[in-house]
């Protein structure tokens, strides 16, 4: 038999008309966040005193299936961007941040792995 307190409990939470999710309100099952809590690449400038650190791999040197391994992005004021341990599969990470190619020209690597 079900548990009466779960059934009700699943009726209330879908027949809300809104729901509060992280940031505002969403009035359907197909809303979207609002846009604060979305970052699409290239829409936000950054001003000359301020950095932006994306990861674009954070897996181990032993390669998952789903997971690129170490990489990350450094993106200065101004303009600068500095990528770091280009792990196997965060290339395809970079490359989804539409970031052309001749603007990555200052690349590190902190240690040696096979990885990178």
């Amino acid at each position: 038999m079900f548990n009466t307190r779960f059934v009700v409990f699943l009726a209330g939470a879908f027949c809300s008309s809104v729901i509060f999710a992280a940031g505002g309100d969403v009035n359907s099952p197909t809303g979207v966040a609002p846009d604060r809590y979305v970052y699409y690449p290239g829409t936000e400038p950054l001003k000359k005193d301020e950095i932006r650190l994306i990861s674009c791999g954070t897996g181990l040197p032993a390669a998952r299936r789903d997971q690129a391994t170490t990489c990350w992005l450094v993106e200065l004021g101004n303009g600068d961007k500095l990528l770091f341990d280009v792990g196997t599969g965060s290339m395809a990470n970079v490359a989804a941040l539409m970031i052309p190619y001749d603007f990555l020209d200052k690349v590190f690597l902190t240690h040696l792995h096979t990885d990178h």
